[in-house]
């Protein structure tokens, strides 16, 4: 499949397994530099090594958690200097890893479980978006709504 990516640069979290390895996987087999972020610097390590070697793209491990403003600055203004540029694709797929224990039921669930998920998960993806090049999309958040239902793109504005 050629989905006319080469030469981009992708940031995934959640990139040491799951969902987030298997799309970093896949990103690198389209040609894309690819930059695994996660908290767990050894499993980070060995997949980012294992995509490497299987695609020959380069494929690098920035460790953070999504859950700090500070260690997500860091790590992605690290993954910038090693791809070489800007991130073009941002993939949030940062989780507690599946398998540890199932969620509570929702009568159990508690205000500190409920905070410690939207953090990690919801204001994680705001974190890296903001501290990525894709500060402007938070702007444009309606204009992708409307793409969203319509299929069509907005039409673009003109600045005056």
């Amino acid at each position: 499949m050629d989905l006319e990516l080469k030469g981009k640069r992708a940031l995934v979290t959640g990139g040491s397994r799951g969902i987030g390895k298997s799309i970093a996987r896949t990103l690198a087999q389209e040609g894309v530099s690819v930059a695994l972020l996660a908290r767990n610097a050894e499993a980070l390590s060995a997949a980012a090594s294992e995509i490497a070697a299987e695609t020959g793209q380069k494929v690098i491990a920035v460790s953070a958690d999504t859950s700090s403003d500070e260690q997500v600055r860091v790590a992605v203004a690290e993954a910038v200097r090693q791809l070489g540029g800007g991130i073009d694709i941002l993939v949030n797929a940062a989780a507690e890893p599946g398998g540890f224990a199932a969620p509570p039921k929702l009568g159990e669930i508690t205000g500190e479980y409920f905070h410690a998920e939207m953090d990690t998960k919801v204001m994680g993806y705001i974190r890296c978006c903001a501290r990525s090049r894709w500060r402007h999309a938070l702007a444009r958040l309606g204009s992708y709504r409307q793409y969203q239902r319509t299929g069509r793109a907005p039409p673009r504005q003109r600045r005056g």
